[in-house]
């Protein structure tokens, strides 16, 4: 028989759900602060002839004219 100690509680069960909160919100905000950008970048008239001198920029859909 299970000792008592090892029983989870109802705070243990809600702390998982909290934790699995802040992971999709910490996903969310790291989206905002890395992918948004380079979104928007990769959306300007320049960016093919800049394309290639970044590493953060990928060069998808660019052609070697």
């Amino acid at each position: 028989m299970p000792s008592a100690s090892m029983i989870p509680t109802y705070q243990d069960i809600k702390m998982v759900g909290n934790i699995n909160g802040a992971i999709k919100a910490s996903a969310v905000v790291a989206f905002i602060i890395a992918g948004l950008p380079i979104l928007i970048a990769m959306t300007y008239d320049e960016f093919p002839r800049y394309c290639k001198q970044t590493i953060l920029l990928p060069c998808i859909g660019v052609s070697d004219e």
